[in-house]
């Protein structure tokens, strides 16, 4: 962040790897607009159990990618990983706090904001 950078898909909590976020393909309060993860991940090398290494993208070693991500590490370690991140102009987030009554209400709202977006 203070470079200017940050990831495009947070989860709710701070307390996550890189390679925790890729095993689980993680999402964040955006994923109707950024997707999960995975959709910012270019490639990562993944470390097999049996010492082999592989550098896995959606073009190089696909199947081993799509496993790997959501797989809950069970195709190895990943050892590295390159993220397309996102240029932010500072630390701070633009925030809307509005209260509603019932679902159909937050549904609504939320056509609303999305509509400004």
């Amino acid at each position: 962040m203070p470079a200017g950078w940050f990831v495009p898909v947070t989860p709710g909590t701070r307390f996550v790897t890189v390679g925790g976020a890729i095993a689980n393909d993680v999402h964040g309060k955006n994923h109707h607009h950024a997707g999960t993860f995975a959709r910012h991940l270019r490639r990562f090398e993944l470390l097999r159990s049996d010492g082999q290494r592989l550098i896995c993208s959606p073009t190089e070693n696909p199947d081993f990618f799509a496993a790997t991500v959501g797989g809950l590490g069970l195709t190895g370690a990943i050892t590295y990983a390159e993220i397309q991140l996102r240029r932010i102009s500072g630390p701070f987030m633009d925030v809307e706090t509005i209260r509603f009554a019932n679902l159909d209400e937050f549904i609504s709202l939320c056509a609303e904001s999305e509509s400004r977006l």
